[in-house]
């Protein structure tokens, strides 16, 4: 009987030894978790750019091979480099290759100079940057823009943007999201041209239409 006790017991204690050994450390967890978002986040590039209306925009690329979600964070700092505001932006799911435009509106007027932060994790959600096709046109007054959704399920936001040039340097943005896209359906976007400070046309000679969301909160059926 006590060997037989002495077995139980035994047998209970590589049972208890073998369950340590494998519950992970979660200081570990957390120490691959940030290794792994900054080998994400080096292959993410981005500018920023002032536009005339005195807002900011970055034009960002994932270089990476998987869909990452972005933050973006501009800290302003006046001439004595003293900290005078924040102002962040997010894009979710953004897949291999792509480039999107990040818009921060709260810029301070007097600001000396800037730093642009692009953290970037691996995308928990569902992108459709793939399977949307885009078309567009310049109406005389404003841009056109149509967002087909390819797939056979409904993608719950398509947004685009419009980023305007002036001699090949950005001087306007405007943009617009669409919701709960059926498929083989379109998001239709007139999207009017930027304005300046004082509400008047920004004049540009050329523009870029960019994809800056596709994504659905659950995934309603398969992609093939």
């Amino acid at each position: 009987m006590k060997n037989k006790i002495f077995f139980i017991c035994l047998v209970v204690m590589m049972l208890f030894v073998t369950g340590c050994k494998n519950t992970e450390d979660p200081n570990k967890i957390r120490d691959e978790i940030h290794k792994e978002n900054e080998r994400l986040t080096d292959k993410i590039t981005s500018e920023a750019y002032q536009l005339g209306n005195g807002t900011m925009i970055a034009i960002a690329q994932n270089n990476n091979d998987i869909d990452v979600d972005i933050e973006f964070e501009i800290e302003f700092y006046d001439k004595n480099n003293q900290f005078l505001s924040v102002s962040k932006d997010f894009s979710f799911g953004v897949s291999p290759k792509k480039e999107i435009v990040a818009y921060f509106y709260d810029v301070p007027e007097n600001y000396d100079h800037f730093k642009l932060y692009s953290d970037a994790t691996k995308s928990q959600g569902i992108t459709f940057f793939d399977k949307v096709e885009l078309t567009h046109s310049n109406s005389g007054k404003e841009i056109l823009v149509q967002a087909k959704n390819t797939t056979e399920t409904v993608i719950d936001t398509i947004k685009v943007g419009v980023v305007y040039y002036k001699e090949e340097k950005p001087i306007g943005y405007t943009y617009s999201i669409e919701s709960s896209v059926k498929p083989q359906r379109m998001a239709n976007f007139e999207l009017e041209y930027p304005k300046d400070k004082n509400y008047q046309d920004i004049q540009f000679d050329s523009y870029k239409v960019f994809l800056n969301a596709a994504e659905s909160f659950v995934n309603l059926g398969n992609e093939n």
